[in-house]
């Protein structure tokens, strides 16, 4: 073997291993390293970046980068070991049914993975994302048929076609009980600390006018508007464990698994809309298929409107111009919102409805009318052994668990912590005077 290649392959293991002592947690906010570890995994594949201006954006699990190599111009995403490989093959397992950005190889080492793919120019662009393209939308327009509804409600059947070919009524794990009912879990119990665990066994929740510990404030009823229900917090969560625990037969059909506005890219051509393309595929396969839904529902009409935009800005680096739509958008009319302890019930006044922005609740509806109810309709057709009431308690609990379990509650402003409950009671809470809860879905749109 020639000396100089020798030593090239000599250098390049002992940067593996060097790169291997990294998670992306001790990576996060170190371009240097991070520069370093891109370039030897790189030169795993014979990529080679031609110069080390590389665009890095750093989330929590996740580090971004472009970069222009030998071999084109490439998208980059530096994940913790397991993670990458899950989205590069979930990406190849959609693609037979969905348009799915697909890596083009995946580099991995001890610790870490990286997914290598082909650049688009809008990808790391505003207005290249299902989300930027919503909150530049003008809602008077879309009152009357468009391109855009024209494209999105293609989406819509193309997602609705996987979902009914794939349907099953059966018992079976799902790579979106990640989303759900893993973040029920209990340290003591499952030797994993789910996020309602971490989040608020020990936290105190700070309501208008009043604060509760955690633990006190589950346990009461509630009144919201003058609008008492009939369940605690407790009760909803304990029916949500029910519901989700794998051990039972549920619906389950292939789905993205994380279906919501930052994960469709757009493709345009000449500034026209051509189609929606679906990327970040880590959870994609077979999972909870109202689950699924619920994430797509749950992020339009409230987190990508609002929840998002406000308490994760930092994910927006590239999205100012619709991140500052967004913040518009929600600017809450002042209210006296207020909040007491009266014996075993809080009572919340001044909620009223939750907020969502004009432009989002138009398309929460469409996506009810043209996805979930069909789905529903569906799942009762093909299973009738499967009641209303069941299908009802699953879009309650993934409800409840996509507004607990997403965002620390308690680390928001009172307000918005008020307004969150009062979401949850409205939306899937049964009132007193009801003997049964009314369809879930339309009392979600409701509180909206």
């Amino acid at each position: 073997m020639p000396l100089g290649k020798f030593l090239f392959i000599f250098f390049l293991n002992i940067a593996c291993l060097y790169s291997d002592d990294y998670t992306i947690a001790d990576l996060i906010g170190k371009d240097d390293q991070v520069k370093e570890i891109v370039n030897t995994l790189l030169a795993k594949n014979d990529y080679q970046i031609l110069d080390q201006n590389l665009s890095i954006q750093y989330k929590p699990d996740l580090i971004i980068l472009t970069a222009n190599t030998n071999q084109g111009k490439k998208f980059l995403k530096l994940h913790n070991k397991g993670l990458g490989a899950q989205e590069y093959q979930g990406a190849f397992f959609l693609k037979d049914y969905l348009p799915v950005i697909t890596g083009e190889c995946l580099i991995t080492s001890n610790n870490l993975d990286l997914i290598v793919t082909p650049y688009f120019e809008t990808i790391d662009q505003e207005k290249g994302m299902l989300f930027d393209v919503i909150n530049l939308l003008d809602p008077a327009t879309l009152h009357v048929a468009n391109t855009f509804w024209k494209h999105f409600q293609d989406m819509l059947l193309r997602v609705l076609s996987m979902t009914k070919g794939s349907l099953q009524y059966c018992i079976k794990p799902c790579l979106n009980d990640r989303l759900y009912f893993d973040r029920l879990k209990y340290k003591s119990k499952h030797q994993l600390s789910g996020r309602l665990e971490a989040f608020y066994e020990s936290s105190i929740i700070q309501l208008p006018f009043l604060t509760l510990p955690w633990n006190e404030l589950i346990e009461k009823k509630w009144i919201v508007d003058g609008v008492a229900y009939q369940e605690s917090l407790r009760d909803l969560i304990e029916m949500a464990r029910t519901c989700l625990n794998p051990i039972n037969t549920r619906l389950i059909s292939i789905c993205h698994g994380d279906w919501h506005d930052m994960n469709i890219h757009v493709k345009k051509s000449d500034d026209h809309l051509e189609e929606f393309v679906l990327l970040d595929c880590e959870l994609a396969g077979e999972n909870c298929v109202l689950g699924d839904a619920m994430v797509y529902l749950v992020y339009e009409a409230i987190q990508g409107d609002y929840l998002t935009p406000k308490y994760h800005s930092n994910q927006f680096v590239n999205h100012q111009e619709a991140l500052k739509v967004a913040r518009e958008n929600f600017q809450l009319k002042l209210r006296k919102i207020n909040a007491r302890v009266d014996g075993s019930t809080i009572i919340l006044k001044g909620i009223g409805s939750f907020g969502t922005g004009e432009t989002r609740r138009i398309i929460a509806k469409k996506f009810i009318d043209n996805y979930f109810e069909p789905l529903i309709a569906q799942c009762i057709q093909a299973y009738p052994q499967i009641t209303p009431d069941q299908i009802e308690s699953t879009i309650k609990a993934c409800f409840l668990m996509r507004l607990l379990a997403v965002y620390n509650l308690s680390t928001m402003e009172p307000m918005d912590q008020a307004k969150i409950f009062g979401l949850i009671l409205k939306g899937i809470g049964t009132p007193v005077t009801q003997p049964k809860n009314k369809m879930t879905l339309q009392k979600i749109l409701e509180a909206l």
